[in-house]
């Protein structure tokens, strides 16, 4: 007799556990949509706050190339450095045999 009852219980205990749990989420569900809904009503349908910026014209629209570059990029040896952007190192970097590691990178020959 016992082991039956052990048997309903292993069954039932899980569902009612189950029941119990979507009743809760869906207390939370109905409490947080009637939150939402209570605060899109407050919400004040006023202007939308355009914030204005002198140098851009709005009137006229963007001057686009319209016309595809069909030149060919120049060849590589005419490419060059730009070192206003991407300056020389003063000196030249140390050998590799001079740089001094941390304790744990050092490694033994």
């Amino acid at each position: 007799m016992a082991d039956q009852t052990l048997g309903v219980l292993q069954i039932i205990a899980p569902l009612f556990s189950f029941g119990i749990l979507l009743f809760c989420c869906s207390a939370l569900w109905r409490t947080c949509s009637r939150m939402r809904s209570i605060q899109r009503d407050n919400v004040d349908p006023g202007a939308p706050y355009i914030i204005h910026v002198p140098y851009l014209n709005v009137n006229t629209s963007p001057q686009f190339q319209t016309t595809p570059d069909t030149r060919s990029p120049p060849p590589y040896s005419e490419v060059t450095l730009k070192p206003h952007l991407f300056p020389f190192p003063e000196d030249t970097p140390p050998p590799y045999s001079t740089i001094d590691l941390p304790p744990t990178l050092n490694v033994e020959h």
